[in-house]
């Protein structure tokens, strides 16, 4: 079965709603995480999908090492 077909196809850039949704979180939640969005399109908030993807592995517990993830963050310009 193919269940690809019943997921978005998530931009790799996305505005807060579509972000926290992303992460399953509500807006509120999002907001909790502190999360430091990219101004890629002027002043549009924009938040990058592999940036909350890290964000995602340090909340799940899956980052084994947080120095390298933090190295990561950093090279984002998210910390």
């Amino acid at each position: 079965m193919d269940n690809k077909k019943n997921l978005p196809d998530w931009p790799r850039l996305m505005p807060e709603k579509m972000a926290a949704s992303y992460l399953s979180l509500s807006i509120a939640a999002f907001r909790a995480q502190a999360l430091c969005p990219v101004d890629a399109c002027g002043r549009r908030v924009l938040y990058d999908r592999r940036s909350l993807d890290l964000c995602a592995d340090r909340l799940s517990g899956l980052t084994a090492d947080d120095s390298d993830l933090d190295a990561q963050l950093e090279a984002f310009g998210r910390k």
